[in-house]
């Protein structure tokens, strides 16, 4: 990223202290779900699985604009998991 070399440039220490992230897969608990026949296997395709394939399998209206932005994705991934919990407790 363009600030971990600005970090590095003006020898700064700590980037990876002051900046970190954590990654939260749905894919693990989607892939269970087509296992168990509560999701359809097209959620995954040739190309691996995505946000939107796995929202339209769970009836979660996508809107074009807001996908690979950081707020839609979020969005629509807070929305994946609660419907995905819901099939899971049936």
């Amino acid at each position: 990223s363009f600030l971990k070399k600005a970090f590095n440039r003006y020898a700064v220490e700590g980037f990876d202290s002051i900046f970190s992230h954590r990654v939260l897969d749905i894919t693990a608990p989607a892939l269970c779900l087509i296992e168990a026949g509560k999701l359809p296997k097209e959620v995954f395709g040739k190309a691996g699985g995505s946000l939107k394939n796995l929202c339209n399998a769970l009836n979660i209206e996508v809107n074009e604009s807001e996908l690979h932005t950081a707020k839609g994705d979020v969005a629509y991934t807070i929305k994946a998991l609660a419907k995905m919990q819901e099939l899971i407790k049936g």
